[in-house]
């Protein structure tokens, strides 16, 4: 898997020299807005896809049109998601914005691009039960089996992304008052709260297991180095697979947060505890069934204390 400091050799080797220039500036860029790894992996992998196909019509990125990219994207809406398409927009104008901006392109071939609508689908959760079947299989007697029940319940607790878990540190938690310190998305910095049930399995965790090894890592590997994001999904896997349902990150955290609408949760709180820049982002995130709503409303009603 190619990173984005690696797009500009690529270039070179398709022997597309221009391209290679504006790709090394871009990488620059990102690395000066201090971009998170997964960020810079996700503009890397689509930026890709863009240079290859920019070879195949032996042309160079800074003579691309808006033709050019509305074919290149007419190509691709119908063998991958519009989620995915929006994914790579969002990564064009971003490109294209500062190469024009910086004057290395005479002009911004993707200023006019639009996204796609994207279809709303109920999202799969998974049930408070079936979490407690998923937690029972980790050997908590264990390091790694404490470890990976503190990961889940965490994770699902404070409706972490898996990014922001791996990267949390001893001093990051805050067990007294409930609180996880994370920086997510833009390296953006917030808190979310945690139940009393989840400070206690991570005290337990911390007493018994965590303080016999260095480093300041709140989840490490057994040697004190940090877990990989395949590590980690592995792990939530694993899981799941054990107690007969299919588990990974996302689910965990979008499950959290279902469970925290249902019982009544406010949602403008709810998208601060997520990190969404916008409140329309957490209400398209979440879209619970008719019952649900039915449920909910049923205990919130304005009519819920009268009596006639």
């Amino acid at each position: 898997m190619k990173s984005l400091k690696d797009l500009p050799t690529l270039a070179e080797s398709l022997g597309m020299p221009e391209s290679q220039k504006l790709l090394q500036s871009f990488y620059l860029r990102c690395r000066m807005m201090n971009l998170t790894p997964t960020a810079l992996q996700a503009d890397a992998d689509r930026l890709r896809y863009l240079l290859k196909y920019t070879h195949s019509r032996k042309l160079e990125l800074d003579a691309l049109t808006v033709r050019d990219l509305q074919n290149y994207l007419l190509s691709i809406i119908d063998v991958i998601s519009p989620i995915t398409v929006n994914g790579r927009i969002t990564v064009y104008k971003t490109f294209f914005k500062y190469l024009y901006d910086e004057g290395l392109i005479p002009m911004n071939p993707a200023s006019g691009l639009h996204k796609l609508r994207e279809p709303i689908r109920l999202k799969d959760t998974v049930t408070p039960d079936e979490m407690v079947r998923v937690l029972t299989t980790c050997n908590r007697k264990t390091f790694f089996g404490s470890r990976d029940f503190c990961i889940i319940l965490l994770t699902y607790d404070s409706m972490l992304r898996l990014s922001e878990l791996l990267a949390l540190k001893l001093s990051n938690i805050d067990l007294q008052g409930r609180l996880v310190k994370l920086y997510g998305k833009g390296r953006k910095e917030r808190y979310a709260p945690f139940s009393g049930k989840t400070a206690k399995a991570i005290y337990t965790y911390l007493i018994k297991f965590r303080s016999k090894i260095e480093g300041d890592l709140l989840f490490p590997r057994l040697n004190g180095g940090q877990l990989k994001r395949l590590g980690g999904y592995h792990i939530i896997q694993k899981a799941g697979k054990r107690a007969g349902i299919k588990l990974y990150p996302h689910l965990l955290r979008h499950s959290g947060a279902s469970q925290y609408i249902r019982q009544g949760g406010n949602i403008a709180i709810l998208s601060r505890i997520l990190g969404h820049s916008s409140l329309k982002t957490t209400q398209i995130y979440l879209h619970l069934s008719g019952e649900d709503l039915l449920n909910n409303f049923e205990n919130l009603s304005p009519t819920s204390g009268m009596e006639f």
